[in-house]
């Protein structure tokens, strides 16, 4: 009895601890406003990152220093790409949908190139001195 109570015990510690995450409720049409940096909870949070990133180092030091976000799209759906760009770093950008799922990373085989990539637009950028 007293190891089913234990048990029983660690399943409600385990379900309590389990967090729903916020559905995300941006469609493409939010995707492509102006304010999608306002309005993106998903986007604003990437950029706090990126902002705390780049107060930490800097293209010289670290490869941290520059960081940029852009928007565009690929066979008519919206995608983001975060990126570092300092020069001379090799780095593949990552692609997220409208919706913040990161759907390619790493230069793997679902990654648009840029070409491929219409409207391209760089939305947001940083760099440390």
């Amino acid at each position: 009895m007293i190891k089913f109570l234990y048990y029983l015990s660690f399943l409600v510690f385990v379900g309590a601890s389990c967090q729903q995450t916020e559905p995300r409720n941006i469609d493409n049409k939010d995707c492509k406003s102006d304010n999608v940096l306002k309005n993106s909870t998903w986007l604003k949070e990437k950029i706090r990152e990126l902002e705390a990133y780049s107060s930490k180092g800097s293209c010289s030091t670290n490869f941290s220093g520059c960081f940029y976000i852009a928007r565009g799209q690929v066979h008519g759906e919206i995608i983001f790409e975060i990126g570092i760009c300092c020069p001379g770093v090799d780095y593949a950008p990552a692609y997220y949908n409208c919706d913040g799922t990161l759907f390619c990373e790493f230069k793997n085989n679902n990654c648009p190139i840029q070409s491929d990539i219409d409207d391209r637009e760089i939305i947001w950028s940083i760099s440390s001195k």
